[in-house]
């Protein structure tokens, strides 16, 4: 079958088969491209909306109209940037989200003050401030917007005694840019954090042939900082082998790993908990409350989710646990002392055990390796050493049988190699 080119359309005649993806399509021109079509469209219907039905005061505008015509133009301009420039040029976030911020506030001033239309342009402020810097943005842009909401407004009700200003209308709007900020804000943390914890498994440690300790040190302090935790602890056992294995680590750099009998802990944590991930916020109660993983969804479970001499060996509080379920290895991951913890923590928790599974496995299969190969050189060793003996044995009856033909003497190097060679 003939290789499709970049220029043939698929069956459905909608996109190129074999197009390359653009090269300049990252994530921040990804937002300049999103912010700038909203910023025309926006600039567009209002300018739509004054040339239709002018707002008062009528002094301002015909200004009004000629500024929205010039907004506009500037924003076609930017989204023409956006759109066709090199993802190197577009860098002027900061810049126009200032110059932005500055022609809104001069919007509301010129068309009614607090109770004017274009106060939705600090909505679109916030929003965009939001894609750009997460929550950060989204809380100074809000501080700004309502700092210079609340200025026009006491300019209007205490300066010019305007008799349009409501009371009201001002209160509730600036209470509306107030919750708009914090709801924004909640979701550019959700935003780092999602991005945090994609970035840390995607920096998983790779389990290499080295020492045992340092591998272990590793995963438990990469899943701490994914699931965001000052402690871990890591407990299983091995197939075939009689011990329970232990492993802690610290935000504070300590780190122990040992084994002990299978039966100081038995079982690690509650038979109904076993098998699926499960939380506690507070594991001291005689009845804690336990919201665990169930194939139904989240429920709720009362009772020691824990073991008690393994909870109060490492002083349990709030407690995440997940369970490591690998080819070689099985145990529990628990995530120690997080502050919060939520029903998302249970999915993130049940990631970052798969990948403790995969990574004990392969260590464990890599160290199995290692000692099949030093059993087979040592079978090859006392073959080749077993092989030599024989012939040997087998090369001096000939040499005897030579030299009593020829009248020689025997020589006694043959017996002697042999001596040694079997001593």
């Amino acid at each position: 079958m003939r290789a499709a080119t970049a220029s043939e359309p698929d069956q459905e005649g909608t996109t190129h088969v074999g197009r390359l993806p653009d090269p300049d399509y990252a994530p921040h021109v990804r937002v300049e491209r999103l912010i700038a079509t909203g910023r025309v469209v926006l600039a567009a219907f209002s300018l739509l909306a004054v040339w239709i039905a002018p707002s008062p005061p009528a002094r301002y505008a015909e200004f009004t109209t000629l500024l929205l015509a010039a907004y506009l133009g500037y924003a076609l301009v930017l989204a023409m940037v956006a759109w066709f420039a090199h993802a190197s040029l577009v860098r002027f976030g900061l810049l126009t989200h200032a110059l932005d911020l500055a022609l809104f506030c001069l919007f509301v001033y010129l068309t009614e003050g607090p109770a004017s239309p274009f106060f939705t342009y600090f909505v679109f402020a916030m929003v965009a401030a939001t894609l750009r810097w997460q929550s950060r943005g989204a809380l100074w842009t809000a501080a700004v917007a309502v700092v210079a909401f609340n200025a026009v407004g006491l300019y209007a009700a205490k300066v010019i005694r305007d008799p349009n200003f409501e009371l009201d209308q001002f209160f509730t709007r600036s209470v509306y840019l107030v919750v708009l900020a914090s709801l924004l804000a909640a979701l550019g943390a959700h935003e780092d954090r999602r991005r945090h914890e994609m970035a840390s498994l995607a920096a998983w440690p790779r389990a290499v042939f080295e020492e045992p300790g340092a591998l272990l040190r590793e995963l438990l302090r990469s899943a701490a900082r994914v699931l965001n935790a000052p402690r871990a602890l890591l407990v299983w056992e091995e197939i075939d082998e009689p011990w329970l294995y232990l492993a802690a680590w610290s935000g504070d750099g300590e780190f122990h790993s040992w084994r002990e009998p299978p039966e100081r802990y038995d079982p690690p944590v509650a038979e109904p908990l076993a098998s699926d991930s499960f939380l506690s916020p507070d594991t001291s109660q005689p009845q804690a409350a336990v919201l665990w993983a169930s194939a139904s969804g989240p429920q709720e479970w009362r009772g020691a989710p824990v073991h008690p001499d393994l909870r109060s060996r490492f002083g349990m509080k709030g407690v995440l646990g997940a369970r490591v379920q690998g080819q070689c290895a099985t145990g529990h991951l628990f995530s120690l002392d997080k502050h919060s913890l939520t029903a998302d923590d249970l999915v993130l928790g049940e990631i970052v055990a798969g990948h403790v599974a995969a990574s004990l496995d392969h260590y464990l299969l890599s160290r199995r390796l290692e000692q099949a190969a030093a059993a087979e050189e040592r079978v090859r060793l006392s073959r080749d050493l077993h092989d030599g003996v024989l012939q040997s044995l087998t090369a001096w009856p000939s040499s005897s049988n030579r030299c009593s033909a020829s009248g020689r003497p025997m020589s006694s190097r043959p017996v002697s190699a042999c001596r040694r060679s079997s001593g």
